[in-house]
Order: C-alpha cells, then sequence, then structure tokens
C-alpha cells in the first residue's frame, strides 16, 4: 500500500479523465473523419512513454511493443474485425461509431499495466533488465495500441452503403 502514498498527486486526475474518455466511448456517436486518429494518438503516445518511462529507449523494448502491436492489428483484422457497425453518418463524411466497452477496457488496461511497472520496478528495479519482463509488459501496451490504431484504420475505411 506504501505505493499508493508516494504515488504522484497528478496520476488521479489523469486516472479520472481517462475513464471519462473511456466513457464516452459507451454511448452510440457521430465522430467527425478528421477526429478518427485523435484517441488512437493519444493513447499510442501514453503506451510508448510507458515503454520509454519503465525502460529507456532500448530495441528489445521497442521490438516488443511493435510485435504487440503489429500482432494486435493482424489478429483484429483477420478475426475479430473490431469495430463493428460502422456506418457512414452524413454526406460530411462523419462515421457513426456503435457504443462499445473496448475502448475503455483498453485505456484502462494502458494505464493500469504502466502503474503496476511503475510500482513493481520501484520495489524491484532488477526486472527492468529481465527480458521476459520486458517483453510482456511492452507487448501488452503494444498490442492495447495496436487495437486502437485498428479501430481508426476501420473508422477511416468507412464508405457510403449502396442503395438497395
Amino acid at each position: 500500500m506504501q505505493f499508493l502514498v508516494r504515488t504522484p498527486v497528478w496520476v488521479w486526475p489523469l486516472l479520472v479523465a481517462l475513464i471519462w474518455l473511456g466513457a464516452m466511448q459507451l454511448a452510440d456517436r457521430t465522430v467527425p473523419r478528421s477526429r478518427a486518429l485523435i484517441l488512437p494518438a493519444v493513447m499510442i503516445v501514453l503506451s510508448i512513454a510507458g515503454t520509454l518511462s519503465s525502460f529507456g529507449l532500448r530495441a528489445d523494448a521497442f521490438a516488443a511493443w511493435a510485435a504487440g502491436a503489429a500482432g494486435a492489428i493482424a489478429i483484429n483484422h483477420l478475426l475479430a474485425r473490431w469495430p463493428r457497425g460502422l456506418q457512414l453518418a452524413n454526406a460530411d463524411g462523419d462515421i457513426l461509431v456503435p457504443g462499445s466497452s473496448v475502448p475503455l477496457l483498453l485505456i484502462l488496461c494502458i494505464f493500469c499495466l504502466r502503474f503496476v511497472t511503475g510500482a513493481t520496478l520501484a520495489t524491484n528495479s532488477q526486472l527492468a533488465v529481465d527480458p521476459l519482463f520486458v517483453a510482456a509488459v511492452c507487448g501488452i501496451l503494444g498490442a492495447c495500441s495496436g487495437l486502437f490504431f485498428a479501430r481508426a484504420i476501420a473508422m477511416l475505411q468507412v464508405k457510403a452503403r449502396p442503395a438497395v
């Protein structure tokens, strides 16, 4: 519990903001095509920042992150096809995005993994050089980012449905 007391104060407002951002994704909404990349970009930056802050600028850490991202994008493309039900909302090219809990879960996964990794490394700094620990943390961060990127790709590929 000592790590909770030593957690910087700014972490808690960040958590509240991220939960709010994820909760907004629960409802159906219309999103301008120009904003389709904002959430993925923010989450990718947070994910890469987590990799950098935890392990520094290391090739193995970024290779694991990239492998996680590429794997998640490929698996989503081949199997999951998330998100489903995207539609063109109007002639301006806005996209109707069905509500989903997946973005909230991914946001919380990135936040929690960064938090737990920071607390773990604060108490056991030797794990920062353990290849399995580095690969697991960075691979999961990359996979979460890859799913956000896959979502953005799907949103940008929405086209008008032909009239029946």
